[in-house]
């Protein structure tokens, strides 16, 4: 098993919709990894998807990432 470590800007969801709970409790420093998603989680309503955020951080579309995998797979 290897770990990547990231940043990702979040401050576009501040402010919207469930997300403004994460001003409330100080929510937001209660991130966890949710063991059965993997996602990156602050309760169970609130949580990012694994596979959107390696996206963002690959800086690729869900189409660009898709073909890359493709082409790998008939190598």
């Amino acid at each position: 098993m290897f770990h990547i470590c990231a940043k990702v800007n979040l401050s576009h969801l501040a402010h919207k919709g469930i997300f403004n709970d994460w001003e409330h409790n100080n929510l937001f420093d209660k991130v966890y990894i949710d063991k059965e998603t993997d996602a990156i989680a602050w309760s169970k309503d609130i949580e990012l998807c694994p596979d959107a955020l390696y996206l963002k951080i690959s800086n690729l579309t869900f189409d660009e990432w898709k073909n890359k995998e493709l082409l790998y797979a008939t190598d």
